[in-house]
């Protein structure tokens, strides 16, 4: 006790001679290395952060195979990388499946629900389709601009039997979705997002929305809009290689897009016609849906036979044909495509 007596002793001298005071060391600043990665791992992802040019992400960079694996898949296909999205084939449960990773949309609030139970870092946000039909599930990854990123996984055509039933299928569809999502969730956070080059003057660098205008959507719908009073206004789509007019609310679309993938085939019923100038393959379904492909000829670095294709698909939600507008399309459209 008499140490700090004594001190308390010595400043009260101090303080008539000179005073007495004390100093007070503050903390030394943070590294600002330190500084930046916290700060960055607080602020939200936008889709253009992450991504930078939209039009020529590597879809297939994000892809987690080994994912896909222990979700149960089986015989995993090698990756196709297309114009809008990886497309992936494989099996599970024993049963053939696709599954479908990009597709990049802006501001689509209808039907998507946030995942209450997966919670993500950066502000990134899991959505659930609340509209995915039997044997399909479809989940999104939302950034903070209002892009949303699709996983889609679904049943190949002619498997959506009572056996399928039997087996869980779309339960086992969407345990595979949130494992692949968790896979994108990765490479968008540790930066590991590769891109694409297309050559000038190829289909990647075309803006498929260039093609069609909108008033001859509107015209070609003007007997359906005046009979049920809906519009079908045009999407956004931030990747530039797929237009789509829709109105989901009563499944009304068209659309105009670009994929990489075997060439289609002219399987009965689908007929080959020439339509504005090109060989396209005409595939109806009756009363209300309408497809129509043209190949462009080899896509630029694909493997096994891969083409690049113009696809376009009305879908009038019951209510008439639908050949009539995707001819009237493909009759604008076609006529304005490049050699590959």
């Amino acid at each position: 006790m008499a140490r700090y007596l004594g001190a308390f002793a010595l400043c009260a001298v101090a303080l008539v001679l000179a005073g007495c005071t004390t100093t007070i060391m503050g903390s030394a600043s943070p590294n600002q290395a330190v500084a930046r990665q916290i700060q960055e791992e607080r602020t939200p992802l936008t889709a253009s952060a992450v991504f930078g040019d939209l039009t020529t992400i590597d879809y297939c960079s994000m892809f987690d195979a080994q994912a896909a694996k222990d979700a149960g898949v089986t015989d995993v296909s090698e990756p196709v990388s297309s114009y809008d999205d990886c497309y992936v084939e494989g099996k599970l449960r024993g049963l053939k499946i696709d599954v479908e990773l990009g597709f990049l949309d802006k501001d689509q609030q209808a039907n998507r629900m946030k995942d209450p139970v997966k919670t993500l870092p950066h502000g990134l946000v899991a959505k659930r389709d609340l509209t995915s039909r039997y044997g399909s599930c479809g989940n999104y990854l939302s950034f903070s601009d209002g892009v949303d990123l699709d996983i889609y996984s679904y049943l190949e055509d002619g498997q959506e039997g009572s056996s399928a039933a039997e087996t869980g299928i779309s339960q086992s569809l969407c345990s595979l979705d949130s494992a692949l999502l968790d896979g994108v969730v990765t490479a968008v956070t540790q930066k590991k997002v590769a891109h694409l080059t297309f050559a000038p003057g190829s289909l990647g660098t075309v803006d498929p929305c260039t093609l069609i205008p909108d008033s001859l959507v509107r015209e070609q719908a003007a007997v359906l809009h005046e009979r049920t009073g809906v519009a079908l206004p045009r999407e956004a789509n931030p990747s530039k290689h797929r237009c789509r007019w829709a109105n989901t609310d009563r499944a009304l679309r068209a659309a105009l897009w670009f994929y990489i993938d075997k060439a289609p085939a002219a399987t009965p019923p689908a007929t080959t016609e020439t339509i504005g100038n090109r060989s396209s393959i005409v595939n109806a379904s009756p009363p209300d849906y309408c497809q129509i492909d043209t190949v462009l000829g080899p896509a630029p670095g694909a493997k096994n036979g891969a083409v690049s294709v113009a696809q376009i698909y009305v879908s009038l939600g019951g209510l008439e044909d639908a050949c009539p507008v995707a001819r009237a399309m493909a009759n604008q459209a076609w006529p304005q495509l490049p050699l590959n």
